[in-house]
């Protein structure tokens, strides 16, 4: 016999497994036995997480499955957009989720404002968490910083290495836009206050990187090199 709670986690375990390996029908299935776990006990604490889980087996298999149709498309961005809203939890994962998710559904103020809210919260982590286990770095000690965004830190190389490539979103799409936003927010606490230059250059630079992490969007030529305008 298992423990209703860690029953819990090993199908959350297993949901993520099988999304990672793109085996979608067996992501949301294990998700779906989560669910229904999860909403039949008092104290069920991991319903938001399957819901979470689900909405990003959805994002991936919309972003990474080609042999889709637009109509299969629609049903499954459709799906991520529901099970996404179950979600009652914020964390800074969840804004990043909800980014993407406004600007496929074509409401592309609501994505610019949830990615600026992952990226200050990232810009807000910085040399204070690990940036791929999330561990505290001890008080008094020097973190391992990515030497070209300047904001990720790490608990030492391996872990660096660990994120830079693992999934669709890794660090390697996200550097540079961390290296710009921090560049942007230092010039906006330079000026107190953003010119219509520098919201055009900003609108410009989300967008590339949203079609840079979904291969059926117009690419702009592989991973960007985002530079701030003087």
């Amino acid at each position: 016999c298992v423990d209703p709670l860690d029953t819990e986690e090993i199908l959350l375990q297993i949901g993520t497994w099988y999304r990672k390996l793109h085996k979608w029908e067996q992501s949301i299935e294990s998700l779906h036995q989560l669910s229904c776990l999860s909403s039949t006990r008092p104290h069920g604490t991991m319903l938001s997480q399957a819901n979470e889980a689900t909405a990003q087996t959805y994002l991936e298999q919309y972003c990474t499955d080609t042999t889709l149709d637009i109509d299969q498309r629609t049903e499954i961005l459709c799906n991520a957009t529901t099970h996404s809203n179950k979600v009652d939890e914020v964390s800074t994962e969840r804004h990043l989720t909800q980014a993407q998710l406004f600007y496929f559904n074509g409401d592309k103020q609501q994505a610019y404002n949830h990615l600026e809210l992952y990226l200050d919260a990232r810009l807000a982590e910085c040399k204070i968490t690990c940036y791929t286990c999330n561990q505290r770095v001890r008080h008094g000690s020097v973190p391992f910083s990515c030497a070209s965004c300047k904001v990720a830190s790490y608990c030492g190389r391996k872990h660096q290495k660990m994120t830079w490539k693992n999934e669709r979103v890794c660090h390697k799409v996200l550097c540079p836009l961390l290296g710009y936003w921090r560049m942007a927010k230092k010039k906006q606490k330079k000026q107190k206050r953003l010119t219509n230059v520098d919201r055009h250059e900003c609108g410009r630079v989300f967008d590339t990187f949203f079609e840079s992490i979904c291969p059926h969007m117009k690419l702009c030529g592989g991973i960007p090199s985002y530079t701030m305008i003087d």
